[in-house]
């Protein structure tokens, strides 16, 4: 009885060994099976040209780059190169030079940069003026450089200070007609009727020579 037991027992187990023997075969098969496939379908990709590679940081900066230049987005920053361009009309001669990005650029799109020229030619320094600075145009705007080029033609100013009579008092101006060279206390009741009509109109003055003589005339 117990030589029938174990004799059953024996089959028993040899059945279950070869069942899980069967199920490791057919899993093993369709593994296999599985990377085959994969291995087809990479290699008619590859034939035909499609691959599919991960973008480095450096392509894929350059990529964000080039969307946000068509879309006018692109910001200046930190390490982005200032170029300046000085161009003089009267010697036609061009030179330039390249700096740090100043600071109050930084983060500036192509048309707010475009937006902050057009207002300081509007507005620009005296010292601006007095060099006949005609125009800032940005000429280049990359991710790389950003390239200004001012225009100016220094023949074209003839006079330098701008006299005129405002509520009674004598103001000189450099000849921009906004900027404030002196307050030479004089007053419309010292000068002559005819004078005073004609700085009521505004005098142009060539030079600080000049000037200063004809301020002594009014005090004289």
């Amino acid at each position: 009885m117990n030589r029938m037991k174990a004799v059953v027992v024996s089959v028993y187990t040899l059945i279950f060994v070869l069942v899980a023997a069967a199920i490791f075969y057919y899993g093993w098969k369709e593994g296999k099976r599985d990377e085959q496939e994969q291995d087809i379908v990479a290699e008619k990709e590859k034939e035909s040209g499609v691959v599919e590679i991960e973008d480095a940081p450096e392509e894929k900066e350059k990529q964000e780059d080039v969307t946000a230049a068509f879309s006018g987005d692109m910001k200046i920053k930190k390490d982005t190169v200032y170029r300046v361009e000085i161009y003089d009309i009267s010697t036609q001669k061009l030179t330039s030079k390249e700096a740090l990005m100043p600071p109050q650029f930084l983060g500036m799109t192509r048309k707010e940069m475009e937006e902050y020229w057009s207002e300081y030619v509007r507005d620009m320094p005296v010292e601006e003026f007095e060099q006949g600075l005609l125009s800032c145009d940005l000429t280049s705007f990359s991710r790389e450089k950003v390239t200004v080029r001012k225009t100016y033609d220094g023949s074209e100013l003839k006079y330098r200070y701008f006299m005129k009579l405002e509520q009674g008092c004598l103001i000189v101006y450099y000849s921009d007609k906004k900027t404030v060279f002196e307050d030479p206390e004089i007053f419309e009741e010292d000068l002559p009727a005819e004078e005073a009509e004609t700085l009521k109109e505004g005098v142009y003055v060539e030079d600080e020579e000049s000037l200063y003589s004809m301020l002594e005339s009014y005090t004289s």
